[in-house]
């Protein structure tokens, strides 16, 4: 059973991706979710048998909307990051959902951002600006750092000349992976980056059709 303390810490977590990450509906109502949820199980002082009974009412609230929407709904996605939280305070669940959910919302954002590369020890760099495919938002940028821990580059362009400008494409995740793929200035093939966990930075967050802009970072 996790501690008081280490549940804290992960709610934590969660509030500061909220907070860097652009306050998109979906984004919000996921997280704020997961972060209710934790703090539910602060909140009956991390009652074992409590969270038990909890995490088999939600199995069949995730077993119903299953069988009603489908494997792409949002809800089912929130339900299933709500119940690996659950199991991770429980340590039925080693990981929980937090670095898989974070990666996926924020290269989600990054898709099509300009950026460029360089190395710091063993990590990799990648720092520019965001100009994600927001339909609702148009125009909408942000400025992003974002380590690769143990990073490593995978290059398979057929260009010879040295990576100056990339964009980035689509990510996923392994059970020890995290993976990001983009494409540089040659367009000569693509480049893909693997890191064993990663850290984050979004700032200056400017949304001209509502003149809306946040600094910080």
């Amino acid at each position: 059973m996790k501690s008081e303390a280490e549940v804290r810490q992960r709610i934590e977590s969660w509030e500061n991706s909220l907070k860097q990450l652009y306050p998109h509906p979906i984004i919000v109502e996921i997280l704020g979710d997961i972060i209710a949820e934790l703090n539910w199980a602060l909140d009956h002082r991390m009652d074992v048998a409590k969270i038990a009974s909890r995490i088999r009412r939600r199995t069949k609230q995730f077993d119903k909307a299953f069988a009603m929407k489908g494997p792409e709904s949002t809800r089912l996605w929130i339900l299933a990051a709500t119940l690996r939280e659950l199991r991770w305070t429980m340590n039925e669940d080693a990981e929980g959902a937090y670095r898989e959910i974070t990666w996926h919302l924020l290269t989600a954002d990054l898709h099509d951002a300009e950026c460029n590369l360089r190395k710091e020890g063993s990590d990799l760099i990648l720092e520019g600006r965001g100009h994600p495919p927001d339909t609702c938002h148009g125009g909408r940028t942000f400025r992003f750092w974002l380590l690769l821990k143990n990073g490593r580059l995978n290059d398979t362009r057929l260009s010879h000349l040295s990576i100056e400008v990339i964009w980035l494409l689509y990510s996923h995740v392994t059970d020890s992976k995290f993976i990001l793929t983009a494409q540089d200035d040659t367009q000569s093939g693509i480049l893909e980056f693997t890191a064993e966990d990663f850290e984050f930075r979004f700032w200056e967050h400017f949304v001209p059709s509502l003149h809306w802009t946040t600094r910080g970072g």
